[in-house]
Order: C-alpha cells, then sequence, then structure tokens
C-alpha cells in the first residue's frame, strides 16, 4: 500500500491526544515517512541513470570496437608504401609533436600503400602518417582528421591522407 504524506497524517490525526508528547511523536512519523517517499525517489533515480548511461549517445573515442580506418598516404598523388601511422583519440586536430604524442602507432608492411588502423571505436581522431617517397627519396609526412559515427561502428574507411616534405 502506497502513502502519501497528506494519508498518512489523516491515519496519525485520529491517534493524537493534544498532549505535547504525542505531538511530538506525530512530527517524527510524518518526517520518516517524507524521508522514505524521498529515498525511494533517489533510488529510482539512481537506477534510471545506471539503466540509460550505456546507451547515451557520447563516443568515446579508443581502441575496443569494430570499426577499420584505412590510412591511405599519397606524395603528388603517388601512393607510398610501408608508412607508418600514429593515432591521437579525441581530436581534429594535429598534436604540437605527433610523433610523439599520440595514443596508437600502427607500422604499415612493406608492400602495402595503406595502413589498418583496427579495433577503432566511434568517435574523433588525427592521424598522422610518416613514410618515405621512393621516387623522390625523401621522408614525407601529414595528417587527416577522421569522425567514426556511429552508424559506421562496424564499417571500414578509406582515408586519403596527403603527405609532403
Amino acid at each position: 500500500m502506497k502513502f502519501g504524506i497528506r494519508q498518512a497524517y489523516r491515519l496519525i490525526t485520529p491517534l493524537k491526544f493534544n498532549t505535547f508528547t504525542n505531538r511530538k511523536s506525530e512530527i517524527k512519523m510524518l518526517n520518516q515517512v517524507k524521508s522514505c517517499n524521498a529515498g525511494k525517489k533517489l533510488i529510482v533515480l539512481f537506477f534510471a541513470i545506471a539503466v540509460l548511461f550505456p546507451f547515451s549517445s557520447c563516443n568515446k573515442a579508443g581502441i575496443g570496437g569494430k570499426a577499420i580506418v584505412v590510412a591511405i598516404p599519397k606524395h603528388h598523388d603517388e601512393h607510398i608504401y610501408g608508412a607508418t601511422a600514429y593515432v591521437k583519440f579525441d581530436t581534429d586536430t594535429e598534436p604540437a609533436d605527433p610523433i610523439n604524442d599520440y595514443d596508437l602507432i600502427v607500422a604499415g608492411e612493406a608492400g602495402e600503400d595503406h595502413v589498418h588502423i583496427e579495433e577503432l571505436q566511434p568517435g574523433q581522431y588525427f592521424i598522422y602518417c610518416v613514410g618515405f617517397d621512393s621516387i623522390e627519396a625523401v621522408t614525407v609526412k601529414g595528417g587527416a582528421a577522421i569522425k567514426i559515427k556511429g552508424s559506421q561502428k562496424e564499417d571500414e574507411i578509406d582515408l586519403e591522407i596527403a603527405v609532403a616534405e
């Protein structure tokens, strides 16, 4: 049976005898009813937050997902083979020192013109590639930002990255 404060007061009212001690007891009982209802409301609120929190729309970048970014570094429209990708999570801008300030490093294979960055969660990333242009015999580097949306959480996404000397 669920009681509100007024219903509890109506139940208590016939019991009072206009004495000071009974009045104190009556007030004490009303406070207990109030605190009990407040406690129930807090429990329901905390439970609702705990249930809804995992379904929030916040995208936290990082590893542990199923998305794959295929970084394709190009120098003057020529593919760069065997590049290394430095990945920074939760940003769309190049870090001040991208080669030392990264969250993940992925080395490309010598015979491939791309780097597979696997197991990414939805979120914002900055990918910085460093490679060697064998035609011009120079080290090239450059980066690009990418946002993996929730709808792309299991996709393979191609990202062309312009690199320069």
